[in-house]
């Protein structure tokens, strides 16, 4: 059973993303590096800290609600 986060197969192909994303950010131009790069390494950052906050849900009502939460949330990035 797992009984930490950074146990979760999940959360470490996520820390693996976001090592690749920001190693690309790096690579981009300066007047880049202030819009998508920075953009980019939030998004990045973002994965796994859902789902470190997520692992800590005791309840399925309070992991539904935090999944609702992750949905309406990933919408509105895209609307972005």
């Amino acid at each position: 059973m797992i009984k930490d986060f950074n146990e979760m197969p999940v959360w470490q192909k996520a820390m693996d993303i976001a090592g690749k994303c920001f190693k690309i950010s790096v690579k981009l131009s300066r007047k880049e590096d202030f819009t998508l790069a920075s953009q980019l390494r939030k998004s990045a950052e973002s994965i796994s800290a859902n789902i470190a906050t997520g692992f800590r849900r005791r309840t399925s009502k309070d992991k539904s609600r935090f999944m609702i939460f992750l949905e309406v949330l990933h919408w509105r990035q895209k609307a972005i």
